[in-house]
């Protein structure tokens, strides 16, 4: 690499070292992640683990690109009313939320019962955590404007193509993660372990928004 092309990068590597950066893009890596892993294995996660048919499974999964398609218009509004960072943090909330529902739908359903009330129809338990989900992956419409937001006029070309390279080849390793947790352990604790990872940004997005560092 040429000296010159070492200080053109130079540039590039301290903008992702800055906090208004690192963090939102951390949070969009686990973001991108959990997405991924949800994206390549929802339909088989609701065969292999609930007994749902194909044909029902791949009905569930066109809702939840239905779900995904209009949150992100919707977050994007919100975004721009409330704050990327709350906007970003409801949607990973939600998102954790959906996915342990998935993984605990059978004892999420019965929970009425705990007070006197009948228990939930399955379907609409399902329905109500493949919503969650699916807002859950719409959180992108409200972090890029948050880059964007964070970068000067003169960076944001070169700036924000980095930043999105980045959180989008670490996140893609959701497709093989998910997979590999749901070989060596199973379906249940693959998808908790990326409910896990939705709450862990949900922690992130929203401390430093406390501390005084969200837009």
């Amino acid at each position: 690499m040429c000296i010159r092309d070492r200080l053109r990068l130079a540039p590039l590597l301290e903008l992702i070292g800055r906090r208004e950066v690192l963090v939102p893009l951390a949070v969009a890596t686990l973001g991108t992640y959990v997405a991924q892993g949800v994206i390549s294995f929802l339909p088989t996660f609701l065969v292999e683990l609930r007994g749902y048919s194909p044909a029902f499974a791949g009905g569930v999964f066109s809702a939840f690109f239905v779900v995904r398609a209009g949150a992100q218009v919707g977050l994007g509004r919100l975004s721009d009313r409330l704050g990327r960072d709350a906007s970003i943090a409801a949607a990973l909330l939600g998102g954790a939320l959906g996915l342990g529902g998935l993984v605990a739908l059978p004892n999420l359903v019965e929970l009425p019962t705990a007070v006197g009330l009948p228990a939930l129809p399955a379907l609409a338990g399902l329905g109500i955590a493949v919503f969650l989900a699916g807002l859950g992956s719409s959180f992108f419409s409200a972090i890029d404007p948050r880059f964007m937001d964070a970068l000067g006029d003169a960076e944001r070309g070169a700036g924000f193509g980095l930043i999105r390279t980045v959180y989008t080849v670490i996140g893609s390793a959701g497709s093989v993660g998910v997979g590999l947790v749901a070989d060596l352990f199973g379906w249940a604790a693959s998808f908790a372990v990326i409910a896990g990872l939705s709450g862990l940004a949900f922690l992130v997005i929203s401390t430093n928004a406390l501390v005084g560092e969200g837009r």
